[in-house]
């Protein structure tokens, strides 16, 4: 069994008007300014127009390499080129007039309109142009290049080689329900917690060695337990070494990630009952998600509601009700509910996430 990344490409930007004439007016809109528009995230007090403008050409850079994917049909047929978008810069710095102004076909000018689109529908703002010392609409042209490129069998995170690519997943003796059966036997509450109805679970993502040795990449509290819980969690799965069988890649054993899940479950008369009623919410959680994709939006909705008024601090539970209400258009309950994970877990999508989608709620 194979497992592929997602197509890779390599993408230019010339982030600058194509035009390079004399400052020209077309219905108040200019095709040059003395200082062009410039992506947000740059506007560092002190500091030089030439490096506002290389930090807004990289960080536009990344805000698209990260969401570009690149099209199947265009792929299937080997096409490669350039795409040049144009849009309107306004003085508000707001987005107006997005087209494509040249196409390579194959879907690949498609893209890139729906990325621009989906900048608009987030509400990011640029910084707008400015000529003889006034902010000024200004037609920004962006070309973007498409290139398939053989992507590497493997990722360098933090100083490890993880194979993204491989032909067979790391595989733990005895299989998944061996696997299961020693997370449940050797975890254990912490001597050290003042109530032991606590409830939670975690994932620990663990990096296997071909050698069958363990390191620890990241543990994800969902439920915010704390550092004695978490430390726990980190002491089982370290405790998995020497179970493992590597994962395989040409015929060669090789280093990958894998996605341990633990549960931590209330001992004791006082919390009976407890579990099931995490079990419950869990249930409704994904249930919920599953009729939500399917188009049952509000059905959906009330078993996301149900799962986190029994249990209002789960990260994960939060966090799939949030996703809901953004495509729902509803930016102050996303908001909250973001709110609730970034105090749970840190994670680069929910700081990314959470200031455009509370921006929008205000």
């Amino acid at each position: 069994m194979k497992h592929f990344l997602p197509l890779l490409f390599a993408l230019i930007f010339l982030a600058k008007a194509m035009a390079q004439q004399p400052a020209e007016e077309q219905d108040s809109v200019l095709t040059f300014a003395e200082e062009m528009p410039r992506f947000p995230g740059c506007e560092i007090p002190d500091s030089s127009l030439a490096f506002r403008q290389k930090c807004a050409e990289a960080v536009l850079m990344d805000y698209m390499y990260r969401r570009l994917v690149y099209p199947k049909e265009a792929y299937e047929q080997g096409i490669e080129g350039t795409v040049v978008a144009s849009f309107v810069v306004h003085t508000d710095g707001s987005l107006s007039d997005v087209k494509i102004l040249r196409d390579i076909g194959g879907g690949c000018g498609e893209e890139v309109l729906n990325i621009l689109k989906g900048m608009q529908e987030e509400g990011i703002r640029w910084r707008p142009g400015y000529h003889k010392g006034k902010p000024v609409p200004v037609r920004f042209n962006l070309p973007v290049r498409f290139k398939w490129v053989e992507p590497l069998p493997y990722a360098l995170v933090q100083g490890d080689t993880i194979y993204t690519t491989i032909d067979s997943l790391p595989a733990f003796e005895g299989g998944m329900d061996a696997l299961n059966d020693f997370l449940k036997e050797n975890l254990r509450q912490p001597e050290t917690a003042p109530d032991t109805c606590w409830l939670g679970d975690m994932n620990v993502e663990i990096l296997i060695h071909p050698d069958g040795t363990v390191k620890i990449l990241d543990v994800k509290d969902y439920n915010g337990l704390g550092f004695d819980y978490q430390f726990e969690a980190i002491r089982v799965a370290t405790a998995t070494t020497g179970h493992w069988r590597p994962a395989m890649y040409r015929g060669r054993a090789v280093p990958t990630s894998y996605m341990l899940y633990m549960l931590f479950e209330p001992k004791g008369e006082a919390c009976k009952g407890l579990l099931e009623a995490y079990e419950e919410a869990r249930r409704q959680s994904e249930e919920g998600l599953k009729l939500f994709n399917e188009g049952k939006k509000e059905e959906g909705l009330q078993l996301l509601n149900r799962a986190v008024a029994a249990f209002p601090h789960h990260a994960n539970f939060r966090y799939t009700r949030a996703q809901m209400y953004i495509n729902m258009k509803d930016y102050e309950k996303a908001c909250e509910d973001l709110s609730v994970v970034r105090a749970r877990i840190v994670l680069p999508t929910i700081e990314q996430l959470y200031p455009l989608i509370c921006r929008r709620a205000e």
